[in-house]
């Protein structure tokens, strides 16, 4: 029903940046990410300045494969908003999906400064303690740190 009422909304106003960015991110939840990314892109072009549109399009173009497009599009928030910890803790993941596992840490380590119980943020720490520095046990205390929403464990390590 949800997603009717908002097809028939982007059928109504074609440009609209509210329905645009509610139907591509309803899309983007339901796993519909090259109909989300398309949708997501129209919105931006119907707000350029929209951060929120173009940082689910950045999570679109990752999960379409496309982790370069997703950090270079987060370079351009993040120039506008370096604290938007969602912003942040995305292009972690995607500096990882590229391997670049400093870059991805040094992110990580930002958005933990300003928020350290943001679970998105603490899970793509335990991946990136996992899988960059076979820490597998720090993995595990960032993991349980997320899943019970308390303040990160000490030390995200950048050496």
């Amino acid at each position: 029903a949800q997603e009717r009422a908002l097809r028939a909304a982007v059928a109504a106003e074609p440009d609209g940046y509210a329905g645009l960015l509610a139907l591509g991110a309803l899309l983007g939840v339901t796993g519909r990410v090259e109909e989300s990314a398309e949708l997501l892109r129209r919105a931006c072009a119907a707000q350029p300045g929209s951060r929120r549109a173009r940082v689910w399009l950045a999570d679109a173009l990752r999960n379409l494969g496309h982790p370069a497009a997703a950090t270079d599009l987060l370079d351009e928030v993040l120039r506008d908003a370096p604290d938007d910890v969602e912003a942040l803790t995305l292009q972690a993941y995607a500096f990882g999906d590229r391997r670049r596992f400093d870059d991805a840490e040094a992110r990580l380590a930002r958005a933990l400064e300003i928020d350290p119980s943001r679970r998105g943020t603490l899970l793509a720490a335990a991946r990136v303690a996992a899988v960059h520095r076979a820490d597998f046990g720090q993995g595990l205390r960032w993991q349980r740190a997320a899943l019970l929403e308390s303040p990160a464990p000490p030390g995200l390590r950048t050496e």
